[in-house]
C-alpha cells in the first residue's frame, strides 16, 4: 500500500504541474499597444517564419530591420511591411554565418537606431537525414556556424545596444533543441547548443546588473513554411507530423516576446511533451518515432520481443446442426484464429530482433475434433495450419531463428473450464482436469525448449498418435468419456 501510495502521490504531482504549465503558458496578458514604434531587428528575415515576424510587427506599428543574404527578396517584404503599418521598414545584405558580416549588421544596424527593443535570431541551416558512418562531414563547420555561432556573435555584438532600452533577444530554437528527433543530429546539436549558451548568458547578464535585458527562447514546432515543407515532403514525418500556420507561429511568438517569457512554445503542448520527456525519455522518443512515421506502432510497444503468448479465447459449445447461429461464426474465428495471425504478423519485426519465440496455446480440440465444439476446433485446427505453415515461410527467408510452439492442451482447472464443463455435465464423465500452475510451467519450459509442439499433459501425444491411426475407434472414445453416450456403445463399436 506504501508503494502505490507514493505512486499515486507521483501522478497526482505531476498531474498538478502540468496543469499549471498549460494555465501558466496560456494565460493571456499581451498588449498590442506596448509594441508600437519599437525597434526591431529581424534576421532570416527573406521568407518563413522571419518573414511573417516582420509582418506581425508591422501590423503593430513597431519600426523594423530585415536582414538576409536575398537583397530581392528582402526588397519584396519590406515594401510589404510598408503597407501593413510599420513606421520604418529598412533591410540589410548580410552573411550572418560569418563574424565580419555580424559586425557589418551590427555597425549599418548602430546608425539606424539608437537602443534597441528586440533581437530576433531566426536564420537557420538545415539537415535532415539519418546519421551514420557514411555521413558527409564536411557540412558540419557551415551548420554549426549559421545555426549557433552567428547566433553567439550577433547577440553578442548587439548588447550595448539592447542595454540602452533594457531590450529583448528573441531566440528561434526548435522542439529539437530541448527533444531530440530523429534525422535531426547535428541540427539538434546546434539547438542544444543555443539553449546552453543564452541559458548561461541570461544568469551571466544578471550577474553583472543587467538583469533588465531578457532573453526568449522560442520553441516551435514544424511550421508550414516553404522550406519546412520541402524538407520534409520526401521523408516520413512530412506524412505524420501536421505542421501549424506560420502566421499563427508568428503571433505567438510576437506575444511571448513582448512578455518576456523565458520560454515559449509553439504549439503550447510541445511544454507538455518535454517535461513527460524528462521523465520518461525513451517513451516519448519511441512516440516520436511513431507520429513522424520512422517506425510502426508495434515497435513503439515492444521495440524488441523475446516471448509472444497468443493464448487470449473464445469458446463456443453445442451441437452444430442446420439451425446453428452462423452470425456467431466470424466472431469466434476472429477471436481465436485471426487475431493470432495479426498479433504475430505485427509484431515479427520485433521477433527477428530477438530471434524470439512466437508461442501459441492451442487445444487438444486442434488436432482431435471433438463433439459440441465444432467451431473452437475449426479455428484451433487453422492455428495448426498457419503457424506450421508460416514456421516454414519464415526458414525459407533466412529466419529460422524465431521459433514457433504450438501447446496442445487438454482439460485445464481454470475457472472459465470448470464452468464450461459443468454446463455440459462434463465433470461426472471420466475426463480428468489437470492444474492450472502445472501447465503454465509446462508451456514456460516448451517455450524455452523452443519445442515445436508440447502436449500437456504428455499422454495427449499418444492419443493424437491413437486417432491418427484408429479415428473412428478413439472418437467414440472421447464421445463416451465426454459422457455424450454410454460405454456400452463403445463395446459394440
Amino acid at each position: 500500500m506504501v508503494g502505490f501510495a507514493k505512486i499515486f502521490a507521483f501522478f497526482a504531482a505531476f498531474t498538478v504541474l502540468v496543469a499549471v504549465l498549460i494555465a501558466w503558458y496560456t494565460r493571456e496578458t499581451f498588449d498590442p499597444e506596448s509594441l508600437r514604434g519599437k525597434k526591431v531587428v529581424i534576421c532570416g528575415a527573406s521568407t518563413g517564419i522571419g518573414e511573417e515576424l516582420a509582418y506581425q510587427y508591422s501590423k503593430l506599428g513597431a519600426r523594423v530591420l530585415l536582414v538576409a543574404r536575398r537583397e530581392a527578396e528582402l526588397q519584396k517584404v519590406v515594401s510589404h511591411c510598408g503597407k501593413l503599418g510599420a513606421v520604418t521598414a529598412n533591410y540589410i545584405v548580410a552573411d550572418l554565418s560569418t563574424l565580419e558580416g555580424a559586425k557589418h549588421l551590427a555597425a549599418e544596424t548602430n546608425k539606424l537606431f539608437d537602443g534597441l527593443d528586440v533581437l530576433a535570431l531566426n536564420h537557420i541551416m538545415g539537415i535532415y537525414e539519418l546519421w551514420n558512418e557514411n555521413t558527409d562531414l564536411s557540412k558540419l563547420p557551415q551548420l554549426f556556424a549559421v545555426n549557433t555561432i552567428s547566433y553567439i556573435n550577433i547577440a553578442t555584438l548587439f548588447l550595448p545596444q539592447l542595454k540602452k532600452t533594457n531590450g529583448t533577444i528573441a531566440v528561434v530554437s526548435s522542439f529539437a533543441g530541448v527533444v531530440p528527433v530523429p534525422r535531426t543530429g547535428p541540427y539538434c546539436g546546434t539547438k542544444h547548443a543555443l539553449h546552453g549558451f543564452f541559458g548561461s548568458l541570461r544568469q551571466d547578464l544578471a550577474l553583472q546588473g543587467h538583469k533588465g535585458i531578457s532573453i526568449t527562447t522560442c520553441v516551435l514546432g514544424l511550421i508550414s513554411t516553404k522550406n519546412a515543407r520541402k524538407a520534409v515532403l520526401q521523408h516520413p514525418v512530412g506524412k505524420g507530423v501536421k505542421a501549424q500556420p506560420v502566421d499563427e507561429c508568428a503571433i505567438s511568438m510576437v506575444k511571448g516576446i513582448a512578455l518576456k517569457k523565458r520560454q515559449m512554445y509553439f504549439p503550447w503542448f510541445l511544454s507538455f511533451v518535454e517535461t513527460v520527456h524528462f521523465f520518461f525519455p525513451n517513451f516519448v522518443e519511441s512516440i516520436i518515432q511513431v507520429a513522424s512515421n520512422e517506425k510502426p506502432m508495434q515497435d513503439m510497444l515492444f521495440g524488441a520481443t523475446d516471448i509472444l503468448i497468443l493464448n487470449h479465447a473464445s469458446f463456443p459449445h453445442d451441437f452444430w446442426n442446420e439451425d446453428a447461429d452462423l452470425s456467431k461464426v466470424p466472431f469466434h474465428f476472429a477471436v481465436n484464429t485471426i487475431s493470432y495471425i495479426n498479433i504475430a504478423t505485427l509484431l515479427l519485426p520485433g521477433l527477428k530482433k530477438t530471434n524470439g519465440s512466437i508461442v501459441v496455446v492451442s487445444s487438444f480440440a486442434g488436432v482431435v475434433s471433438p463433439p459440441n465444439f465444432a467451431i473452437y476446433s475449426g479455428s484451433k485446427h487453422a492455428l495448426h495450419g498457419f503457424f506450421n505453415s508460416f514456421r516454414q515461410d519464415l526458414s525459407l527467408k533466412g529466419h529460422k531463428g524465431v521459433s514457433i510452439t504450438l501447446c496442445i492442451l487438454g482439460a485445464i482447472s481454470t475457472k472459465n473450464a470448470l464452468e464450461r464443463a459443468k454446463s455440459l455435465n462434463i465433470q461426472n464423465g471420466t475426463l480428468l482436469f489437470e492444474t492450472v500452475d502445472e501447465c503454465a510451467l509446462a508451456i514456460i519450459q516448451g517455450a524455452a525448449l523452443r519445442k515445436r509442439e508440447i502436449y500437456f499433459p504428455w499422454f495427449l501425444n499418444v492419443f493424437e498418435t491413437v486417432h491418427f491411426c484408429f479415428p473412428n475407434l478413439f472418437e467414440s472414445v472421447i464421445q463416451v468419456m465426454i459422457n455424450e453416450k454410454p460405454v456400452g456403445d463403445l463395446l459394440t463399436w
